[in-house]
């Protein structure tokens, strides 16, 4: 494996990439370069960025999927003040937003601003003790007028804005989160090379389904199966030839009493 630091700066160029979604050129181009000679690079028509690299077998064969979009915001309209309104991209939470920094990518270049509203001593009482919303607020990003902010700083209502967040790692010893993180990846791709089995119950081909002592001859789960790999006699345990099971799962949903499992 890659040593430690180096695996912390590639984390740290791929958070710091900006990417809102529909806007994830920069992110693209960087995967682009990263995983230059590992693999054969394609792409589709969406955008997405594959990288496909052969091993020595068949089998099994995994996929290590990820966004490469984040949340942030666009540019809604700019006001007759040079200020943007703005609209979310992704789930936010309006009290988080205030005094936010952000930056906004326009044709012009990139300007960092920072998301403000009605000062509190121009709120009433009531007012002061309600969250702000999100409707309400406005970038600045030192434009003096609608104007300037178009013409000088290239703002175009649909712009993407991302926040201005650098990277850091967190605990003890600033990396270990990211140890975390990477110590689970590993151990399921061992899990799945050495022992052939998907912790997380995923992988078709190394799934099996079993039936525990819980079962009760119902039979409701043979009569769902489609192939007939169900075998057993009313009001007796059944069991599942695995040689025959597609691992559809419909027993499982079937099964009143939780007796089916995967293994």
């Amino acid at each position: 494996m890659a040593p430690v630091d180096s695996r912390l700066e590639l984390l740290r160029s791929v958070t710091e990439t900006d990417g809102v979604v529909g806007h994830e050129d920069a992110v693209r181009a960087l995967m682009a370069e990263r995983l230059a000679g590992v693999g054969a690079i394609s792409y589709d028509r969406q955008g997405c960025i594959f990288c496909a690299k052969t091993g020595a077998s068949a089998s099994p064969r995994i996929m290590l999927a990820a966004h490469m979009d984040e949340i942030g915001f666009l540019v809604k309209l700019v006001t007759d003040e040079g200020l943007l309104r703005f609209t979310p991209v992704g789930g936010w939470f309006d009290q988080v937003l205030l005094a936010q920094r952000v930056r906004v990518a326009t044709r012009k270049g990139s300007y960092v601003g920072v998301i403000g509203s009605k000062p509190p001593h121009l709120l009433q009482d009531e007012d002061r003790r309600k969250v702000i919303q999100q409707r309400t607020m406005f970038i600045d990003i030192g434009a003096t007028s609608k104007a300037q902010a178009e013409e000088e700083f290239g703002v175009r209502p649909g712009d993407p804005i991302v926040p201005v967040s650098e990277f850091c790692a967190l605990g003890d010893g600033a990396t270990s989160p990211v140890h975390s993180g990477i110590k689970y990846f590993r151990e399921e791709y061992e899990a799945h090379i050495r022992d052939k089995k998907c912790p997380a119950h995923h992988c078709k081909e190394l799934l099996h389904l079993e039936i525990t002592d819980k079962c009760r001859g119902c039979t409701a789960c043979f009569r769902v199966c489609p192939v007939g790999a169900i075998t057993g006699q009313p009001r007796a345990r059944h069991a599942i030839d695995t040689s025959k099971c597609i691992k559809c799962e419909s027993c499982i949903e079937k099964c009143h009493f939780g007796a089916i499992i995967k293994v």
